[in-house]
Formats: structure tokens, sequence, C-alpha cells
């Protein structure tokens, strides 16, 4: 099994972020049930009620669409409709590829100028 370094940390408010390195969202694929299963312990074991997952890409600057878009279907799979997923730091070029590759319609988007991004 490939191992991923990726973390996920809380807030008290109920929001989690996962900071995924440049280095695994270029080798998504690699990752994909690691980064699945640790979002799903931390969040899912975790005492406090999952409210928001922030998947973290700030700094990546090879994003492969489709992987990020699988990523984000599994995840939405395995939390359930009662999550928000927002993707932050994604680069304003990949923001249409994303739509034209199916992300699902209740995950928000923010670029990494901070502007907020809807389907």
């Amino acid at each position: 099994m490939t191992t991923s370094p990726a973390e996920v940390q809380t807030s008290p408010q109920g929001v989690y972020r996962l900071r995924l390195a440049p280095r695994e969202v270029r080798e998504l694929r690699k990752y994909l049930s690691v980064i699945v299963a640790r979002v799903r312990a931390a969040m899912i074991g975790g005492s406090r009620t999952p409210g928001k997952l922030v998947v973290d890409l700030d700094g990546a600057t090879d994003v492969p669409v489709v992987q990020l878009v699988m990523l984000v279907k599994l995840l939405r799979r395995n939390l359930g409709g009662g999550v928000h997923i927002e993707l932050s730091g994604v680069r304003p070029a990949v923001v249409g590829s994303l739509v034209a590759f199916g992300i699902p319609q209740d995950v928000s988007v923010t670029d990494s100028r901070g502007r907020a991004w809807t389907g």
C-alpha cells in the first residue's frame, strides 16, 4: 500500500482540513484510497460532528483534474451529503476543467487568489 503524508486537521468549529502536498496532488491516483481512508477515519471516528472538509491544494502546480474529481466523488460517497466539501487553492486555469469533468454541484471551489467559483 502506498502511504501518504497527508494529514487531516480539525478545528473546534467542526471544520476539517486536508492539506495535500504538491507531490501528492501530482501523483494523486497513487494516494486516492489512502487519503479517503484517513479522511474517513478522522471525520467519522472523531468526537466532533463533521460539518466541512477543506481540501487544500495550495502550491500544487500540476493537478490531474480527473483524479481530483474522483477524489471528491469518493469523499462524498464515504462522508455522505451532510458534509460540505471545499477545494481550496485551486489554480484558476483548472476551475473550468473541474466543471467539465463533473465535479459535484455541492462542492465549492476557491482559487489560489481566494475567489470563490461556482459550477
